[in-house]
C-alpha cells in the first residue's frame, strides 16, 4: 500500500504533543478514566496487524482523564486529513483534521 504522508504524521504527533502541554493536569498528571460512548464512522485497515488481518478502527480516538483535583475531560484526536465528526449525548461535534480537542467530561 502506499506509504503514509510524513508531513500529514509529523502535524498529528505535534498537535498531540500540544495539547499534552496545555493540559498537563490531564495528560501528564492525570488518571485515564473510562471515556463517554461516542458514534462515529469508522477505517479499516490491513497494515496494522502483522497476520495481514483488517483490523476496524474509530475515525476519533477518545480518551478521558481524571486531575489530580478531581476534573475530568475527554480528548478527541481525529488522525484523517478531513474534519471528522461525532455524536456525544445527542450533539454533533466536529474536529479538524490532524487535531485533537478537549471537552469537560460529563
Amino acid at each position: 500500500g502506499p506509504v503514509p504522508d510524513q508531513n500529514n504524521i509529523i502535524t498529528l504527533v505535534r498537535n498531540m504533543n500540544d495539547a499534552r502541554k496545555h493540559y498537563p493536569e490531564f495528560l501528564q498528571k492525570g488518571d485515564m478514566i473510562p471515556a463517554p460512548q461516542i458514534e462515529c464512522g469508522t477505517n479499516s485497515f490491513s497494515k496494522l496487524c502483522s497476520s495481514g488481518k483488517v483490523k476496524t478502527v474509530p475515525e476519533i480516538l477518545c480518551s478521558s482523564w481524571r486531575a489530580p483535583d478531581g476534573r475530568k475531560a475527554s480528548f478527541f484526536v481525529n488522525y484523517m486529513t478531513q474534519e471528522k465528526s461525532f455524536r456525544l449525548n445527542g450533539k454533533d461535534i466536529t474536529v479538524p483534521p490532524l487535531s485533537v480537542i478537549m471537552m469537560d467530561y460529563d
